[in-house]
Protein backbone atom coordinates (compact mmCIF):
# COMPACT_ATOMS: atom_id res chain seq x y z
CA UNK A 1 0.00 0.00 0.00
CA UNK A 2 1.23 3.44 -0.65
CA UNK A 3 1.90 5.31 1.97
CA UNK A 4 1.21 9.05 2.48
CA UNK A 5 4.69 9.94 2.81
CA UNK A 6 5.23 8.93 -0.91
CA UNK A 7 2.73 11.36 -1.94
CA UNK A 8 3.88 14.47 -0.98
CA UNK A 9 5.37 16.81 -3.27
CA UNK A 10 5.42 19.88 -0.83
CA UNK A 11 5.95 23.66 -2.79
CA UNK A 12 7.38 26.19 -0.39
CA UNK A 13 6.05 30.19 -0.52
CA UNK A 14 8.60 31.94 1.95
CA UNK A 15 10.81 30.71 4.43
CA UNK A 16 12.75 32.91 7.48
CA UNK A 17 15.07 32.78 10.05
CA UNK A 18 13.11 34.87 13.08
CA UNK A 19 15.77 35.57 15.66
CA UNK A 20 12.87 36.74 18.37
CA UNK A 21 13.88 39.17 21.40
CA UNK A 22 12.83 38.69 24.80
CA UNK A 23 9.08 38.95 25.79
CA UNK A 24 8.87 38.76 21.78
CA UNK A 25 4.86 38.23 20.80
CA UNK A 26 2.94 37.78 17.21
CA UNK A 27 -0.78 39.28 17.35
CA UNK A 28 -3.55 37.06 16.63
CA UNK A 29 -3.50 35.78 13.05
CA UNK A 30 -4.97 32.57 10.56
CA UNK A 31 -2.63 31.48 7.61
CA UNK A 32 -3.55 30.45 4.97
CA UNK A 33 -1.31 27.89 3.78
CA UNK A 34 0.99 25.13 6.74
CA UNK A 35 3.73 27.03 8.52
CA UNK A 36 6.25 24.91 9.53
CA UNK A 37 8.04 26.06 12.93
CA UNK A 38 11.27 24.58 13.83
CA UNK A 39 13.00 26.06 17.00
CA UNK A 40 16.55 26.27 17.35
CA UNK A 41 17.07 28.51 20.64
CA UNK A 42 14.80 29.32 23.44
CA UNK A 43 11.26 28.38 23.90
CA UNK A 44 8.26 29.52 23.06
CA UNK A 45 4.20 28.89 23.89
CA UNK A 46 1.94 28.75 20.69
CA UNK A 47 -1.73 29.49 21.60
CA UNK A 48 -4.17 27.74 19.22
CA UNK A 49 -7.77 28.09 19.11
CA UNK A 50 -6.99 28.79 23.29
CA UNK A 51 -5.10 25.21 23.46
CA UNK A 52 -1.61 26.16 24.61
CA UNK A 53 1.39 24.12 23.04
CA UNK A 54 5.23 24.59 24.59
CA UNK A 55 8.11 24.08 21.96
CA UNK A 56 11.65 24.17 23.09
CA UNK A 57 15.13 23.34 21.07
CA UNK A 58 15.06 20.49 18.23
CA UNK A 59 11.26 20.81 18.45
CA UNK A 60 9.14 21.50 15.56
CA UNK A 61 4.90 22.38 14.43
CA UNK A 62 2.87 22.55 11.28
CA UNK A 63 0.44 24.57 12.02
CA UNK A 64 -2.49 24.31 9.60
CA UNK A 65 -4.29 27.03 7.64
CA UNK A 66 -7.52 28.62 9.12
CA UNK A 67 -6.44 28.25 13.36
CA UNK A 68 -6.45 31.61 15.02
CA UNK A 69 -2.69 31.42 16.62
CA UNK A 70 -0.81 33.52 18.94
CA UNK A 71 3.23 32.68 19.51
CA UNK A 72 5.07 34.04 22.12
CA UNK A 73 8.59 34.50 23.13
CA UNK A 74 10.23 33.86 26.81
CA UNK A 75 9.65 36.88 28.68
CA UNK A 76 13.24 37.19 30.00
CA UNK A 77 15.02 35.52 27.24
CA UNK A 78 14.95 35.46 23.16
CA UNK A 79 15.00 32.80 20.56
CA UNK A 80 15.44 31.55 17.65
CA UNK A 81 12.51 30.08 14.68
CA UNK A 82 13.04 28.74 11.01
CA UNK A 83 9.58 28.91 9.54
CA UNK A 84 8.58 27.61 5.67
CA UNK A 85 4.95 28.43 4.73
CA UNK A 86 4.62 26.03 2.49
CA UNK A 87 1.33 23.19 0.70
CA UNK A 88 1.67 19.85 0.42
CA UNK A 89 1.78 19.52 -3.11
CA UNK A 90 2.65 21.88 -5.64
CA UNK A 91 -0.60 21.27 -7.69
CA UNK A 92 -3.08 23.13 -5.56
CA UNK A 93 -3.11 26.31 -7.95
CA UNK A 94 -1.25 29.42 -8.64
CA UNK A 95 0.21 31.07 -5.49
CA UNK A 96 -0.45 34.55 -4.90
CA UNK A 97 1.10 36.81 -1.79
CA UNK A 98 -1.11 36.34 0.67
CA UNK A 99 0.17 34.42 3.43
CA UNK A 100 -1.57 35.57 6.52
CA UNK A 101 -4.90 37.66 7.93
CA UNK A 102 -4.51 38.87 11.20
CA UNK A 103 -7.03 40.30 13.82
CA UNK A 104 -9.53 42.10 13.83
CA UNK A 105 -9.65 41.46 9.63
CA UNK A 106 -11.49 38.82 8.56
CA UNK A 107 -10.14 35.78 6.59
CA UNK A 108 -11.18 34.43 3.34
CA UNK A 109 -11.86 31.26 3.98
CA UNK A 110 -12.10 30.62 -0.29
CA UNK A 111 -8.31 31.46 0.13
CA UNK A 112 -7.32 28.84 2.44
CA UNK A 113 -5.25 25.90 1.19
CA UNK A 114 -5.66 22.80 3.12
CA UNK A 115 -3.82 19.41 3.05
CA UNK A 116 -5.25 16.77 0.49
CA UNK A 117 -7.14 13.95 2.71
CA UNK A 118 -4.38 11.20 2.77
CA UNK A 119 -2.27 13.88 4.99
CA UNK A 120 -2.86 13.25 8.58
CA UNK A 121 -5.60 16.09 9.05
CA UNK A 122 -4.36 18.29 12.24
CA UNK A 123 -1.61 20.13 13.92
CA UNK A 124 1.54 17.84 13.52
CA UNK A 125 4.20 18.04 16.23
CA UNK A 126 7.60 16.03 16.86
CA UNK A 127 11.21 16.40 17.26
CA UNK A 128 13.12 18.41 14.49
CA UNK A 129 17.22 17.07 14.10
CA UNK A 130 20.12 19.18 13.68
CA UNK A 131 20.38 18.09 10.03
CA UNK A 132 16.81 19.64 9.45
CA UNK A 133 18.26 23.19 10.52
CA UNK A 134 20.99 22.46 7.69
CA UNK A 135 18.42 21.15 5.53
CA UNK A 136 15.93 24.59 6.14
CA UNK A 137 19.39 26.95 5.27
CA UNK A 138 19.47 25.64 1.94
CA UNK A 139 15.57 25.77 1.01
CA UNK A 140 15.74 29.20 3.09
CA UNK A 141 18.66 30.25 0.60
CA UNK A 142 17.14 28.59 -2.82
CA UNK A 143 13.54 29.70 -2.47
CA UNK A 144 14.89 33.35 -1.92
CA UNK A 145 16.80 33.10 -5.28
CA UNK A 146 16.44 34.58 -8.20
CA UNK A 147 16.92 31.91 -10.55
CA UNK A 148 13.98 29.56 -11.69
CA UNK A 149 16.01 26.53 -10.85
CA UNK A 150 17.62 26.85 -7.92
CA UNK A 151 13.82 28.00 -6.66
CA UNK A 152 12.72 24.56 -8.56
CA UNK A 153 15.44 22.97 -6.11
CA UNK A 154 14.37 23.82 -3.07
CA UNK A 155 11.14 22.15 -3.48
CA UNK A 156 13.34 19.14 -3.45
CA UNK A 157 15.26 19.86 -0.47
CA UNK A 158 11.72 20.76 1.23
CA UNK A 159 10.68 17.16 1.01
CA UNK A 160 14.03 15.54 1.98
CA UNK A 161 13.32 17.89 5.28
CA UNK A 162 9.59 16.83 5.83
CA UNK A 163 11.10 13.32 5.45
CA UNK A 164 13.61 13.61 8.13
CA UNK A 165 11.21 14.77 10.51
CA UNK A 166 8.28 12.08 9.82
CA UNK A 167 11.50 9.95 9.96
CA UNK A 168 11.87 10.76 13.72
CA UNK A 169 8.82 9.49 15.25
CA UNK A 170 6.50 7.35 13.78
CA UNK A 171 3.76 9.51 12.36
CA UNK A 172 1.52 6.78 10.89
CA UNK A 173 -1.59 6.67 12.73
CA UNK A 174 -3.11 9.73 12.56
CA UNK A 175 -4.68 9.69 15.22
CA UNK A 176 -1.82 10.63 17.67
CA UNK A 177 -2.07 14.23 16.15
CA UNK A 178 -5.65 14.80 17.63
CA UNK A 179 -4.30 13.99 21.23
CA UNK A 180 -4.38 17.32 22.11
CA UNK A 181 -6.76 18.89 20.01
CA UNK A 182 -10.11 19.54 21.73
CA UNK A 183 -13.49 17.76 20.66
CA UNK A 184 -15.15 20.65 18.51
CA UNK A 185 -12.24 21.01 16.48
CA UNK A 186 -11.51 17.46 15.86
CA UNK A 187 -15.24 17.21 14.32
CA UNK A 188 -14.91 20.87 12.43
CA UNK A 189 -11.98 19.23 10.63
CA UNK A 190 -14.39 15.58 9.54
CA UNK A 191 -17.35 18.36 8.69
CA UNK A 192 -14.76 20.44 6.87
CA UNK A 193 -13.67 17.27 4.47
CA UNK A 194 -17.47 16.24 4.41
CA UNK A 195 -18.88 19.39 3.20
CA UNK A 196 -17.09 18.44 -0.11
CA UNK A 197 -19.20 15.81 -0.83
CA UNK A 198 -22.40 15.89 -2.50
CA UNK A 199 -25.53 16.65 -0.28
CA UNK A 200 -26.94 12.92 -1.46
CA UNK A 201 -23.48 11.16 -0.92
CA UNK A 202 -22.48 12.40 2.75
CA UNK A 203 -22.26 9.49 5.17
CA UNK A 204 -24.14 10.21 8.13
CA UNK A 205 -23.37 12.61 11.01
CA UNK A 206 -23.32 10.05 14.14
CA UNK A 207 -20.81 8.10 12.35
CA UNK A 208 -18.98 10.54 11.33
CA UNK A 209 -18.66 12.36 14.40
CA UNK A 210 -17.86 9.37 17.35
CA UNK A 211 -14.48 11.02 17.09
CA UNK A 212 -12.13 10.17 20.09
CA UNK A 213 -14.43 7.53 21.54
CA UNK A 214 -16.99 10.32 22.11
CA UNK A 215 -21.30 9.91 21.27
CA UNK A 216 -22.63 12.15 18.60
CA UNK A 217 -24.53 13.34 21.28
CA UNK A 218 -21.72 14.77 23.55
CA UNK A 219 -19.87 15.90 20.22
CA UNK A 220 -22.58 17.65 19.38
CA UNK A 221 -22.82 19.81 22.85
CA UNK A 222 -19.40 20.65 22.81
CA UNK A 223 -19.74 21.89 19.37
CA UNK A 224 -22.28 24.20 19.67
CA UNK A 225 -21.23 25.07 23.06
CA UNK A 226 -17.60 26.07 20.82
CA UNK A 227 -19.03 27.44 17.41
CA UNK A 228 -22.19 28.46 18.40
CA UNK A 229 -24.34 26.50 16.31
CA UNK A 230 -24.87 22.29 15.14
CA UNK A 231 -22.62 20.15 13.26
CA UNK A 232 -25.36 20.56 10.41
CA UNK A 233 -25.82 24.16 10.38
CA UNK A 234 -22.28 24.49 10.62
CA UNK A 235 -21.90 22.18 6.88
CA UNK A 236 -24.99 24.13 5.93
CA UNK A 237 -23.11 27.33 6.65
CA UNK A 238 -19.99 26.21 4.80
CA UNK A 239 -22.11 25.54 1.31
CA UNK A 240 -24.05 28.60 1.91
CA UNK A 241 -21.15 30.61 1.89
CA UNK A 242 -19.46 29.11 -0.76
CA UNK A 243 -22.68 29.23 -3.22
CA UNK A 244 -22.80 32.71 -2.04
CA UNK A 245 -19.07 33.23 -3.15
CA UNK A 246 -19.67 31.38 -6.54
CA UNK A 247 -22.62 33.64 -7.23
CA UNK A 248 -20.72 37.03 -8.24
CA UNK A 249 -18.98 34.88 -10.80
CA UNK A 250 -22.30 35.36 -13.52
CA UNK A 251 -21.12 32.81 -15.64
CA UNK A 252 -22.12 30.43 -13.81
CA UNK A 253 -25.87 29.24 -13.90
CA UNK A 254 -27.76 28.66 -10.86
CA UNK A 255 -28.03 25.06 -11.26
CA UNK A 256 -24.13 24.66 -11.84
CA UNK A 257 -23.62 26.59 -8.58
CA UNK A 258 -26.02 23.93 -6.58
CA UNK A 259 -23.91 21.54 -8.00
CA UNK A 260 -20.85 23.17 -7.26
CA UNK A 261 -21.78 23.23 -3.63
CA UNK A 262 -23.34 19.72 -3.20
CA UNK A 263 -27.10 20.04 -3.84
CA UNK A 264 -28.31 18.05 -6.79
CA UNK A 265 -31.62 19.60 -6.57
CA UNK A 266 -31.60 23.17 -7.67
CA UNK A 267 -35.03 23.87 -6.46
CA UNK A 268 -34.04 22.22 -2.65
CA UNK A 269 -30.62 24.95 -2.82
CA UNK A 270 -32.76 27.98 -3.92
CA UNK A 271 -35.04 26.97 -0.77
CA UNK A 272 -32.07 26.53 1.45
CA UNK A 273 -30.28 29.82 0.69
CA UNK A 274 -33.63 31.68 0.54
CA UNK A 275 -33.99 30.34 4.62
CA UNK A 276 -30.47 31.25 5.14
CA UNK A 277 -29.93 34.03 3.76
CA UNK A 278 -33.63 35.75 3.38
CA UNK A 279 -33.72 35.70 -0.44
CA UNK A 280 -33.47 33.55 -3.15
CA UNK A 281 -29.79 32.81 -4.82
CA UNK A 282 -31.25 34.65 -8.40
CA UNK A 283 -32.49 37.76 -6.36
CA UNK A 284 -28.98 38.41 -4.53
CA UNK A 285 -27.14 38.20 -7.87
CA UNK A 286 -29.46 41.00 -8.74
CA UNK A 287 -28.16 42.80 -5.80
CA UNK A 288 -24.38 42.45 -7.78
CA UNK A 289 -25.41 44.00 -10.43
Amino acid sequence: MTHWHDQMNPSPHFAITCTDEAGWIEPLRVIYDHELIMVRAGYYRIEIDNIVHELGPDEYIIIPPGEWHVISGQADAGGIRECIHFDWTGTQGAWGYVLHCFHPCIPEERLYRRSPMWIPQGLMTGSAPVACSVLFQRVESRARSKNAHQRSTARALLLELLLELFNAEDHNAPEEFFAHRSIPHQAREVLQTLVQLPVSKTPSLEQSLAVGGYTYSHVCRCFKRQFGMTPSAYMTTLRMNRAKELLHRVENSLSEIALQVGYEDSAYFSRIFRKHFGQSPRAYRRTLV
